[in-house]
């Protein structure tokens, strides 16, 4: 994805702006040096519209608004994931991540949520079932994530979530989400995977 931006047009009565050597210009720089503002971060802006990446919060959260991140290095179970959707979106505005899937071992799945609308869509193959020429054509940020969480059985293998929105339940979310995870004693061949129809044609090559 290209991120575009188009920026206004300054107003005729603004005039224009000082240029960089001027005075007044590096007095603004320092002003919003000290402000602890930061204009624009490229690095921040590429991994919000990535597929399948998470940011955590940068600083404590104490308003109404609040962004909770999960993860776990166990797939998910198909059934009790898909019946869980709704509940799961039910109160966050926007969600997104990556699903490992008990019954789609191949797939990289990433997960898109807007309101209780909910796309899951396969991503790609794991960086544990390419060969290493292969690994730049995954997104930098799920191989700087491998690298500190690589599991020795599974790889890259894992699911991790974020849902932000406005007075989430974040103990509930989390208990509901842990529920959605394949226990050991349960066995991948018996279950029944309601995703399969609506990721049928799209393989992770």
């Amino acid at each position: 994805m290209r991120l575009v931006h188009r920026a206004r047009r300054r107003p005729p009565s603004l005039g224009r702006s000082p240029p960089p050597s001027t005075p007044r210009h590096r007095l603004v720089e320092r002003a919003v040096e000290l402000a602890g503002v930061h204009l624009h971060d490229l690095a921040a802006a590429r991994a919000r519209v990535e597929p399948g990446t998470i940011s955590a919060p940068l600083r404590e959260e104490t308003g109404p608004v609040r962004t909770f991140t999960w993860s776990s290095d166990r797939p998910f179970h198909p059934e009790r994931l898909y019946d869980a959707l709704e509940e799961l979106v039910d109160k966050s505005a926007r969600g997104k991540g990556t699903v490992w899937l008990a019954t789609q071992p191949q797939a990289r799945l990433g997960w898109d949520s807007f309101g209780t609308n909910i796309s899951i869509g396969v991503l790609g193959r794991w960086l544990a079932d390419l060969p290493a020429d292969r690994w730049p054509e995954v997104s930098g940020s799920h191989r700087a994530r491998s690298a500190l969480e690589w599991h020795p059985e599974h790889g890259d293998r894992a699911s991790y979530l974020s849902f932000t929105g406005v007075g989430l339940d974040v103990w509930e979310l989390e208990r509901r989400l842990n529920g959605c995870v394949l226990r050991a004693d349960e066995e991948v061949r018996s279950l029944t995977d309601p995703f399969a129809p609506y990721l049928e044609g799209s393989t992770a090559a």
